[in-house]
């Protein structure tokens, strides 16, 4: 009994510590690439956003298919050995290869099909991308496997720094969209070095066809439940630029890029850390359970008040961010935030199906969200941006509905379970985003700085303080966690 709690304990710690080294990479990365984005919103206009937009969905598609799923396959699988890791080597870089040359002589059908020509060029030099990434794919996966998010987290960070710092340079001598081209190569190359130079694994040309066989069974799933979902989350800005204009597809571009960095972080953090530890108990049914329902109140603690809070202070935020000509992003990126509450949730239900070696019914789940998303939408699209918008986010709720049936059938963790541990967080974000959203209505000359303060200031300190009153769990657990890194320090 003392040998199982001591295994349960040693999870517990190198799952705790790798949310946190994951989040610190994951939060590093994103303010990175906000300021980034920051400079290049005063540099182009909602017309060039619109415009890179469009190329986006291409190379969202070409990096959804590299990864292919079979880095969660060699997460997944128990005994990972040389060949296996060389054939999943193999199979990425002759793969990203024959993608790249798509991409590449496909350049000038792309560019005039949207009749913007300097597309051509850039989506043959960003594409690059797709080659550079491929390399490191599996040393990825397998610092995954070992919970070792720490290494990852600092190569990471130093990769999007260089390249970051590259773009904002070339960005202020005028380099236009290519200084956005010149961060994502030097961050590319930077991480390969690195990667490479710690020397984790060292790759081997092997490739063996039945290995190759039995990850796909696993990893095919993935592959094209990732496949679909990179469609489906792109398939708006296709919509946008044709139904709308340009101006209103760089609108929302802004908007959809300020909220997926809180929601992609949280997801990022979600899917990298709890995958792996949730595949070394997947034989063990009530430890997954409680698992699950530990990080589902753990997550939501921090994800839920960060979407309410985000949906108050929106106004202000992007005026002091972007400036008044954003002004229209402000209600796409509230509706798009509401449509966040859900989707660590989500995402958490998909891990927890993968580990268990049901990748097949994410697969379905997602499938049947796209499917019903995309009805909604052509309902949607007939009340303009915003409903075209909210069926958006309704089709996330349909999917975490799914979700949470299944994981109840296959683990005992069923969609009541999952929204009582989710509602606790809802209800105090929304009497905190209430209070918060007083001073907005009455004190309508107050600086947009100064506003965004006081807003965030009142939402915080309501959150926490009422936290502190109903004793949640999760901030002791937050706060001692806290502690005991300052203390080791």
């Amino acid at each position: 009994m003392n040998n199982e709690e001591n295994m349960a304990s040693g999870l517990r710690e190198k799952t705790i510590s790798g949310m946190l080294w994951n989040a610190m990479e994951r939060f590093g990365s994103s303010l990175f690439l906000f300021i980034s984005n920051l400079v290049l919103a005063r540099l182009l206009s909602p017309n060039d956003f619109g415009a890179i937009a469009m190329l986006m969905v291409f190379i969202s598609l070409s990096e959804a298919i590299v990864d292919a799923g079979f880095g969660n396959a060699l997460i997944q699988k128990q005994d990972v050995d040389q060949r296996d890791c060389s054939t999943i080597f193999v199979w990425n870089i002759c793969f990203a290869a024959i993608l790249y040359a798509l991409l590449f002589f496909s350049a000038p059908a792309i560019a005039g099909f949207y009749k913007i020509s300097i597309l051509k060029d850039v989506l043959r030099v960003q594409g690059l991308v797709v080659l550079l990434n491929s390399l490191v794919l599996v040393h990825i996966a397998l610092l995954k496997k070992q919970l070792n998010f720490k290494k990852m987290a600092k190569i990471s960070l130093l990769a999007i720094i260089f390249g970051t710092l590259a773009g904002i340079i070339a960005a202020f001598y005028g380099a236009g969209v290519w200084s956005l081209v010149l961060k994502l190569l030097l961050t590319a190359i930077v991480q390969v070095f690195c990667y490479y130079g710690i020397k984790c694994w060292t790759p081997s040309l092997t490739f063996d066809y039945f290995r190759f066989k039995s990850m796909f069974r696993f990893g095919g799933f993935i592959f094209v439940t990732r496949m679909l979902n990179t469609i489906y989350c792109n398939i708006l800005s296709l919509i946008i630029g044709k139904c709308f204009n340009v101006a209103t597809l760089g609108y929302y571009n802004q908007a959809r890029k300020l909220e997926d960095i809180p929601r992609s972080t949280l997801a990022s953090v979600v899917t990298n850390v709890t995958f792996s530890a949730f595949s070394q108990i997947n034989n063990d049914i009530p430890r997954l359970r409680e698992a699950a329902s530990k990080c589902m109140r753990s997550m939501s603690f921090i994800a839920v008040p960060l979407t309410f809070g985000a949906i108050v202070v929106a106004k202000p935020l992007l005026v002091v961010l972007f400036t008044t000509k954003w002004i229209q992003s402000v209600s796409y990126f509230q509706v798009l935030c509401f449509g966040g509450i859900v989707m660590t949730p989500l995402e958490l239900n998909a891990e927890i199906l993968n580990a268990i070696g049901k990748s097949n019914i994410a697969f379905k789940i997602r499938l049947i969200q796209r499917l019903a998303g995309i009805c909604l939408i052509a309902m949607g699209i007939r009340f303009g941006m915003e409903g075209l918008l909210a069926a958006y986010v309704i089709g996330h709720y349909l999917c975490f509905v799914f979700a949470g049936v299944y994981t109840g059938k296959y683990i005992g963790y069923g969609l009541l379970m999952q929204v009582k541990d989710l509602l606790p967080f809802v209800l105090v974000s929304i009497v905190s985003a209430v209070i918060a959203f007083i001073p907005l209505r009455v004190a309508t000359s107050v600086d947009d700085f100064w506003m965004f303060l006081l807003q965030t200031l009142l939402f915080v300190t309501v959150y926490f303080g009422i936290s502190l009153f109903l004793r949640f769990k999760e901030m002791s657990t937050y706060i001692e966690i806290i502690k005991r890194r300052i203390m080791k320090k």
